[in-house]
């Protein structure tokens, strides 16, 4: 079973993070808080279980991955 990567690259196009695998269940972005994205990045499917882990077919279509704005008081 193959699984999707993420790497996140700032807008000059160095990367700041590499190699997250795109699972449901977790913030993907937690444990780089203090890289300050300023937000969790969840994946959640809407087929099977909700933490199914998206194959390649599945991503954008029975699962997405959802960028979730925190303020902080």
């Amino acid at each position: 079973m193959g699984c999707w990567i993420l790497d996140i690259y700032d807008d000059v196009e160095k990367p700041m993070v590499r190699g997250i695998p795109i699972v449901t269940g977790a913030d993907l972005l937690q444990q780089f808080e203090y890289l300050g994205f300023g937000g969790m990045l969840l994946v959640w499917s809407t087929e099977g279980p909700w933490h199914t882990i998206p194959d390649f077919d599945a991503l954008g279509t029975n699962s997405n991955v959802y960028y979730v704005p925190v303020t902080k008081d």
